[in-house]
């Protein structure tokens, strides 16, 4: 018997442990080489029986699915109880102690303990998680508006799936699915990787030579004539590069530019800016904050300064420091906090109007009147809200987020677009 001084127990009982397998392989050996299966214990069954004790200790049980053979699948219990802290070991190798156990060692104190060490570990999988597994991701099934075979070109002459953007008769153009015939327009050929490819060679992609009637078929590229050459494809809808596409569809495929320039040189510039063009097309045109597109009078089509005392409201119906975005007759223009509303409403306060009957134009207030124009005659005065027909009459909603009506002209926050008309409109 032998004392193991020093040795914390999760250690001790390691060493008991490889102890324990070594001699239950050394018995696996012995009992292999003897061929006797009457040494078996526990009521251990004729050589050749499945599931066999082949050791009869409590802490030490070898079972097998064959005898002994390569299917062999050792499971080595422990034999708590015999390490407690750096007190001795009372057990020998291969004999468990603990209540009943021919070694009559003390009781197994830390059994339940050993037991979760001895576990595998949990796999933590719920019948929530089984159907997460299950399910498959969701798919956009809504059709594409433009790129597929036999829709418009999307912009910059974009075609999904190596598909080429193919001028049909009448100038149109569409495209066409990898694999399929170029059209007579473009000089024939077979459309690969957004590129016609006959025996000629090819046309169409970046810097080969134009198609048919001077045409490109790839994308961002557009075809550039040239004084001292043949006309060749070149890059487009970046920043001062050509805009894509042909007279009265031109694009620009980079954030905040449109197409500017000469009607004989058409050319991607900056947009959105105050003294800047509007970006977008004619009826959803926008501005970077702090400007508003001027849509009639001088100036038409341009982007202005927004928001001041005196001038334009911004497109979410903003003024500086408080002011109100006051309608009048389809006119919308800022007047100054502390300033006087029309038509008796009171005093614009942070944005609303108020007066001696209440207040108009705030968030959940009910619309003011306007003398004409506007939506329907009434209109709000606060930032991000819009007059619209709730259950307590017409009030001032939350406007331009997603989901909600468009602020007014059409405004929607973050890029989303205003779908609907009149006084029924939302940003999706």
């Amino acid at each position: 018997m032998k004392t193991i001084q020093g040795m914390d127990r999760t250690h001790a009982r390691a060493v008991w442990r490889h102890g324990l397998v070594a001699a239950a392989l050394v018995a696996l050996a012995v009992t292999a080489c003897s061929g006797d299966s009457s040494t078996k214990t526990d009521g251990a069954t004729e050589a050749g029986a499945t599931k066999a004790d082949v050791a009869g200790s409590d802490g030490l049980v070898v079972k097998t699915d064959s005898p002994l053979g390569s299917d062999a699948n050792v499971l080595i219990g422990d034999a708590a109880g015999g390490v407690d802290g750096g007190k001795p070991i009372d057990a020998p190798v291969g004999i468990a102690d603990g209540p009943g156990s021919e070694a009559g060692g003390p009781p197994n104190r830390d059994a339940a303990a050993d037991a979760a060490l001895d576990a595998p570990a949990g796999l933590d999988i719920t019948s929530s998680d089984l159907a997460k597994r299950d399910q498959a991701p969701a798919i956009d099934s809504s059709p594409p508006t433009c790129g597929a075979a036999g829709e418009a070109c999307c912009a910059g002459n974009v075609c999904l799936g190596g598909g080429c953007c193919d001028q049909l008769a009448g100038g149109t153009n569409r495209c066409i699915a990898a694999g399929t015939a170029c059209s007579a327009a473009q000089g024939g050929g077979i459309c690969s990787a957004s590129v016609c490819t006959s025996d000629a060679g090819t046309c169409g992609g970046l810097g080969d030579l134009c198609c048919g009637t001077g045409t490109c078929t790839a994308a961002n590229v557009v075809c550039a004539t040239s004084a001292t050459g043949p006309d060749r494809c070149v890059a487009c809808g970046g920043l001062n590069q050509p805009c894509c596409g042909s007279a009265g569809n031109r694009t620009c495929t980079t954030a905040s530019t449109t197409c500017g320039g000469t009607a004989a040189a058409p050319t991607c510039i900056f947009c959105g800016g105050v003294g800047q063009p509007c970006c977008g097309d004619v009826g959803a045109e926008t501005c970077a904050a702090g400007a508003t597109c001027n849509t009639s009078g001088p100036g038409v089509g341009m982007c202005e300064a927004c928001g001041k005392a005196g001038g334009a409201c911004c497109p979410d119906n903003s003024c500086e420091g408080g002011g109100c975005c006051i309608d009048e007759g389809g006119s919308r223009t800022c007047t100054a906090a502390s300033a006087a509303c029309p038509r008796g409403d009171g005093t614009c306060r942070a944005g609303a109007c108020v007066g001696d009957a209440g207040s108009c134009g705030g968030s959940g207030d009910r619309c003011c009147s306007s003398g004409g124009g506007g939506q329907g005659n009434d209109y709000c005065t606060a930032t991000s809200v819009v007059c619209a027909q709730g259950d307590a009459g017409l009030t001032c909603e939350a406007c331009g987020a997603k989901g909600q009506h468009c602020c007014a002209e059409r405004h929607c926050d973050g890029g989303l677009s205003c779908t609907g008309g009149g006084n029924d409109t939302t940003c999706r």
